[in-house]
């Protein structure tokens, strides 16, 4: 189905590039809007209760993914990489001030990556998954390896690594066998979602080319939220991806071979659960 519009009044999100959990509070926060509205005058009701509908599936698909994961396993794990980057970065920083000139230079270099990573402690599951899987991206390109090593830190890096990839692997086996044990479909309450929004977005274009932007009434009114929404959303998105493709980037740059063997241990879960 095509858009009314060459260029559509309403902003539009690459939905399929958000995680799970982002996609529901994005969906969380078009209904609360569709709720604030008279959706009847806007002349969506139908198509807004086939999307709410439609999100009760998500919301539950969701529930089983977070709570497959909050097993205290998982919890240690997670506080085990958090107390092994923290140990780390100070372990780093502390070399700074020693005589010798070349440990002074590694460790200069080294806290400059890990100080781009210094909130990975206070992130959620998946986001810290994600950023702990970039951090060693870094750490694993020669001149890094070279510094780690020479500063001594290989046992404490490779242990970081390892917990990292328990808590991968757990996460995983959790999702499988909880999921599939539920008969929830994440992917398929994503897909039935998105296409129940569609429909109301087009049913919204095909009001706005009959009324106009500025109708009166409630439209006018819930264009302007939702699009606030949409923005929001998308910036978030770019923001991800730009940091995603620099690091990729410059791994590449520095070790073009670096994008064939990258993740062979580090693969993160498509939908890893947020602390609870």
């Amino acid at each position: 189905m095509k858009s009314c519009f060459s260029r559509s009044p309403l902003i539009r999100v690459d939905l399929h590039s958000l995680s799970n959990e982002v996609f529901a509070r994005f969906f969380a926060d078009v209904i609360s809007y569709i709720d604030k509205y008279d959706a009847e005058d806007i002349g969506i009701k139908q198509a807004s209760n086939d999307l709410k509908n439609s999100y009760e599936k998500v919301k539950s698909a969701l529930d089983v993914v977070r709570k497959s994961g909050f097993t205290e396993k998982l919890r240690s794990l997670d506080k085990l990489r958090d107390e092994l980057c923290r140990g780390l970065s100070m372990m780093i920083k502390s070399i700074i001030n020693i005589p010798d000139e070349n440990k002074r230079d590694a460790a200069r270099e080294l806290n400059i990556i890990f100080d781009n990573y210094w909130s990975i402690p206070k992130r959620s599951y998946d986001a810290e998954t994600e950023a702990i899987i970039d951090l060693f991206r870094e750490l694993d390109l020669p001149e890094n390896v070279a510094r780690v090593t020479l500063l001594g830190l290989t046992v404490g890096v490779e242990q970081f690594r390892a917990i990292n990839t328990d808590f991968i692997t757990l996460t995983r086996q959790r999702l499988d066998q909880n999921t599939q044990r539920r008969g929830v479909s994440m992917k398929e309450s994503r897909e039935e979602v998105q296409e129940k929004f569609d429909l109301m977005i087009y049913r919204l274009e095909g009001l706005i080319a009959l009324n106009g932007l500025e109708s009166p009434g409630e439209l006018s009114g819930f264009i302007k939220d939702y699009n606030t929404v949409a923005r929001h959303y998308k910036n978030v998105l770019a923001i991800e991806r730009g940091r995603r493709r620099a690091a990729k980037e410059k791994n590449e740059k520095d070790d073009p071979d670096l994008d064939n063997n990258e993740n062979k241990n580090n693969n993160p879960p498509s939908a890893p659960p947020e602390r609870g």
